[in-house]
């Protein structure tokens, strides 16, 4: 099913048409759309894509949409008004990102935006004045922040400018117990960010230097939720656009220098991938920052001359840091827009790990039309070695079976990392290695085992690991009832003495985990287990003492929490993936996720209490809620219907 959805129509309502077509093979229609801007994108959170374009009055413009051509979602993100297509909420970390608006504009659902790396959504609104405003959102690969480019347009002919009041809202999770500002001080006009410590952990707001806001504020009072709230007012020519950039930062615990550090290198622009893809024109529109021009690199890998589909294409710089990744298309290319200049290696790897490697310089001011151009040829069997690692225990020199190992490369890590577990003889075999130097490391990396390999191409050279003795601890996580698993749960061990963390990790689809490396104190260790929607609500399994190397089952960890279990219906059937929001009785978001393409949907993991379920089919805007008093015992069961009720 594909929607086109913009501009509103001539009597002010939002236009939008829904077209059910041939999921199997290429199919076709044409449909008469208002003159303007529009959006064609596939409702379906399994593979979705997004073009979009300007549409002038008599023109016919054909639109080719394909599964897969969006960027790649590995963690959908949410922030406070956005949702990235998807069927989860993000695990740390995850910055979320502040909404920047017009007061009182109609503003339409966002989608995944084709064209750029790492994550990455659209959303337009239209304000009464005629200008559209256009919101960028983007967070690295890393997840280390994220960034919100609002661009507004004034396409009106018209002599004179729009004065556009912009409103910069971040929703804090907790009303602040300490704010620090750059030289310190209360928030105020003058400060580029803030960074504010609360219960839940860290939040920081980067609205730059360059353009002093009207007002700046933190906003704490009773009946309302706390946030950081900006204004900002642009006087925007016709046939021109400005825009506002802004970075939001999030970070557990109470220690802020880390995130102070990181506002003060997203302000000067200096964190890495801080303005990638961002094109020439959007970083020239730029008003509360000096943003410098880039460059674009557009690439393509190969293997024996044939191009190769659905390789992993990794941008790293000169630090070592992946500033971009995509996926290559059918064609065999990939394109990264808006690389500041510098040196970078751009490293591909296709389904069977084989890898490839490129260089390239980039210079400002490249735009599209001089795009740098890439190839990547990956490399043959003859130009590849190989590595045996070997993982023994120290002291009895015993075969260490059941260790995780990965490969890592200088120039080639983390988009070639390969990883594996040993067997009964302690050995495990890497293939398709590059030749150079090449750290065989023991994970969790805190261990701090490694060994250096100079492999070299048509050789399959030892990795011998000497590890001191650790357990491996597996286990599964449920709700309630104890039949219903919890999926990216938070689970970590401690130290039973100390308190000190082993081990972290999270749970898959089933609620299964293993936590690699955990050395107990004398006094054993615990397992603790969190709901991915509340950190508070945790239980912890009885006392282990693994003292010997080896993996133990540890006993099932039951949450005491709640399960609800929906369905969105319509007259002719069930919703297709429309919005799940639920809050908490203070008002603070839950989760916001995406149901089945039947409209079921389920949520595992929330503290009982009340709790308050909305359901909005973002394809016509209809809604409906319900709000509930959610125990630990039987899964709650909602249905929600959509549109009139038949008769």
């Amino acid at each position: 099913m594909l929607q086109s959805i913009e501009q509103p129509s001539a009597d002010g309502g939002v236009w939008s048409r829904y077209l059910d077509l041939c999921k199997e093979g290429p199919t076709s229609e044409w449909i008469n759309t208002p003159v303007g801007a529009y959006r064609v994108y596939i409702l379906d959170t399994d593979a979705p894509g997004a073009v979009e374009g300007e549409l002038e009055p008599n023109e016919y413009e054909q639109v080719q949409l394909r599964y897969g051509t969006h960027v790649r979602l590995p963690h959908p993100l949410r922030g406070d008004g956005t949702l990235f297509v998807g069927d989860e909420t993000c695990p740390p970390p995850c910055s979320g990102f502040a909404h920047t608006g017009v007061p009182g504009a109609e503003e339409y659902p966002p989608v995944a935006a084709p064209e750029a790396g790492g994550r990455s959504l659209r959303g337009l609104q239209v304000a009464e004045s005629g200008v559209r405003v256009r919101r960028t959102q983007y967070a690295p690969p890393s997840g280390a922040f994220g960034r919100t480019l609002t661009l507004v347009t004034n396409p009106q002919s018209a002599p004179g400018p729009v004065t556009v009041p912009l409103d910069t809202v971040l929703g804090l999770e907790q009303g602040p117990g300490t704010v620090v500002t750059p030289g310190g001080g209360d928030v105020d006009p003058s400060k580029p960010w803030v960074v504010v410590r609360h219960a839940s952990g860290l939040q920081g707001l980067v609205i730059g230097g360059a353009l002093a806001p009207e007002a700046f504020d933190l906003v704490d009072e009773p009946e309302t939720d706390p946030s950081l709230e900006a204004r900002h007012t642009l006087s925007v020519e016709p046939d021109d656009s400005l825009a506002l950039l802004t970075y939001t930062l999030v970070a557990t615990g109470d220690d802020t220098a880390p995130l102070e550090a990181r506002a003060t290198a997203l302000a000067a622009l200096t964190e890495p991938g801080a303005l990638f893809g961002l094109t020439n024109e959007e970083r020239a529109a730029v008003v509360n920052f000096a943003v410098p021009p880039a460059g674009d690199v557009r690439l393509s890998v190969a293997f024996e001359l044939d191009p190769v589909i659905g390789a992993q294409v990794g941008v790293i710089d000169g630090a070592g840091s992946l500033v971009a990744e995509a996926t290559t298309a059918p064609d065999g290319t990939a394109f990264f827009a808006g690389l500041p200049p510098g040196s970078y290696s751009i490293v591909a790897v296709d389904e069977s790990g084989r890898p490839g490697r490129t260089e390239v310089e980039v210079t400002a001011g490249t735009t599209a039309g001089d795009t740098v151009f890439a190839p990547i040829e990956l490399l043959a069997d003859g130009a590849l070695g190989g590595v045996d690692a070997h993982a023994q225990w120290t002291g009895s020199g015993d075969d260490a079976a059941g260790v995780q190992v990965a490969l890592e490369a200088e120039g080639w890590s983390p988009v070639w990392r390969p990883t594996g577990e040993t067997d009964a003889s302690g050995h495990l075999g890497f293939g398709l290695v590059p030749p150079g130097t090449v750290a065989v490391r023991a994970l969790p990396t805190t261990l701090g085992v490694e060994t250096p390999v100079d492999v070299v191409a048509g050789a399959i050279l030892p990795g011998q690991l000497v590890l001191e003795p650790f357990a491996s601890l597996t286990g599964q996580v449920t709700a309630g009832d104890g039949a219903t698993p919890v999926a990216n749960a938070p689970v970590a061990t401690i130290d039973a003495s100390s308190g000190d963390v082993l081990a972290s990790g999270r749970t898959d689809e089933s609620g299964s985990y293993r936590l690699d490396g955990v050395r107990p104190g004398p006094a054993g260790v615990l397992v603790r287990a969190a709901s991915p929607y509340d950190a508070t609500v945790t239980v912890e399994s009885s006392t282990l003492t693994p003292d010997v190397p080896g993996s133990y089952a540890v006993d099932v960890l039951t949450l005491r929490v709640g399960v609800i279990t929906g369905e969105v219906q319509r007259a002719e059937g069930g919703v297709p993936h429309p919005v799940v929001l639920a809050s908490d009785s203070t008002g603070r978001s839950i989760l916001a996720e995406r149901a089945d393409e039947y409209g079921n949907f389920q949520i595992v993991g929330v503290a009982a209490g009340q709790v308050t379920v909305v359901v909005i089919d973002s394809a016509t805007g209809e809604r409906d809620g319900q709000t509930l008093e959610l125990d630990t015992g039987s899964p709650e069961w909602l249905w929600f219907f959509l549109g009139p009720v038949p008769q």
